[in-house]
Order: C-alpha cells, then sequence, then structure tokens
C-alpha cells in the first residue's frame, strides 16, 4: 500500500460514513511490535484538534484495522 492508496481510502470511508474529511491529511508508515505489521494511520484535518477521521490500514494488505471519527 503507498501512502496515495491510504489517503484515497480514507477519504472513500469518510464518504461512506457521511464523516467530514478536512484537509490536511497526514500518512504516516509505522512499524509494529517487533516490525512483524506494518501499518499506515491517517488522520484528517491534521493539524486541528477536533472533526479528526482516524484510520489505520494493514500495510501489506489494505485491510482497514481501525476507524474512527473525532468530532472533539
Amino acid at each position: 500500500m503507498t501512502r496515495e492508496q491510504a489517503i484515497l481510502q480514507t477519504q472513500q470511508i469518510a464518504r461512506e460514513n457521511n464523516w467530514p474529511c478536512r484537509e490536511p491529511l497526514h500518512a504516516r508508515r509505522r512499524r509494529g511490535f517487533l516490525w512483524i505489521r506494518t501499518r499506515w494511520v491517517v488522520v484528517s484535518n491534521a493539524e486541528m484538534r477536533g472533526c479528526n477521521v482516524r484510520i489505520v490500514f494493514d500495510d501489506a494488505t489494505g485491510t482497514v484495522l481501525e476507524k474512527a471519527f473525532l468530532p472533539r
């Protein structure tokens, strides 16, 4: 999974759930415990507190591991 794919999937998930997905979107690749599982963590409205969409993807498969809307 690439950074761009993670961001596009985040925007799609936000639309499906009727969550506002505001710019800027920050995507960070994180290594799991003992580097076994690499993940992408994408956060919308990243420079502000509140109104954030946060999605975690498995890097190898692209599956959604966590998804949340943080209103405040």
